[in-house]
């Protein structure tokens, strides 16, 4: 993942901390991607970005924000999904991966998060972190520090 120093872009939380974007910063069409990991549709979503960006290069900015549905948001919803908790933990590990190897990192685990949607673990994180270059270690330990958990809520917050 090389040696990518993003703390700075990942220093506030809320609406002004550095978000994971894709794409042209100069392209006409701006998309802000807020999703649940455990939402059956994220991937499918993320399939339609990704032919978008493949069809018009140079067109189109992606910015990836996470809005985890947990129980006591959306009971209703989560019927249908998980607990909530795992989703939580999802968008913990992908903004933990971009805090230590910046969008490369995110983007893998954001990616790996979507295709693992209904057999996630963090068994399976690890061994991915692994496979991508990052101290499984070190994001198991990214994942729980306050700074995480606080900037994933203030966007649920942001967006509300």
């Amino acid at each position: 993942l090389g040696d990518v120093d993003t703390r700075q872009r990942y220093a506030r939380p809320g609406p002004d901390r550095f978000k994971p974007t894709t794409g042209s910063e100069d392209g006409p069409v701006k998309l802000q991607f807020f999703l649940s990991y455990r939402n059956p549709r994220a991937a499918a979503v993320q399939q339609m970005i990704d032919e978008i960006e493949q069809k018009h290069p140079g067109r189109v900015q992606v910015t990836y924000r996470n809005f985890p549905v947990t129980r006591a948001a959306f009971d209703k919803i989560l019927e249908d999904w998980d607990e909530g908790e795992t989703t939580l933990t999802m968008a913990k590990a992908a903004e933990a991966a971009g805090d230590l190897g910046g969008l490369e990192a995110f983007m893998a685990i954001h990616r790996f998060n979507l295709q693992n949607q209904t057999s996630w673990s963090i068994d399976k994180l690890r061994a991915h972190a692994s496979r991508i270059g990052l101290d499984p270690d070190a994001l198991v330990a990214q994942m729980e520090t306050p700074e995480i958990e606080a900037a994933i809520l203030a966007e649920g917050n942001w967006l509300m």
